[in-house]
């Protein structure tokens, strides 16, 4: 199929993926970690004017890139912002629990101490 040299460019090639792959997943990440933080600052958490102004702003700069197209990245957008609602909703369902959590807590606390 392939000689050692075309194996030693294809491996060589496929360790720059993986190494591009996971510079994906850690921007990924930096990405959902930042949106979790506009929590505090939002009063909804979905802004659909954000979300347009974002999309329109991956359009406008689509055609830089000779390698994407843009139906594929602004679906891929799409999911991105679906996740960053997702994970802003589950933050602030496990702040509410938590607080809901500490609150019980703090009534038991009470409670055992006044039976004393």
């Amino acid at each position: 199929m392939f000689g050692g040299r075309e194996m030693n460019q294809i491996k060589k090639i496929r360790q720059k993926i993986d190494s591009l792959d996971m510079e994906i997943l850690q921007k990924l990440d930096l990405r959902f970690s930042l949106a979790k933080k506009t929590i505090k600052y939002k009063s909804h958490l979905q802004d659909k004017k954000r979300e347009t102004d974002i999309l329109n702003q991956i359009k406008s700069h689509i055609r830089r890139f000779k390698n994407l197209r843009e139906v594929f990245v602004l679906e891929l957008f799409q999911m991105i912002l679906k996740e960053s609602l997702y994970l802003q909703n589950l933050a602030v369902m496990e702040k509410k629990e938590k607080i809901s959590i500490e609150k019980k807590e703090k009534i038991a606390r009470d409670s055992s101490r006044r039976k004393k």
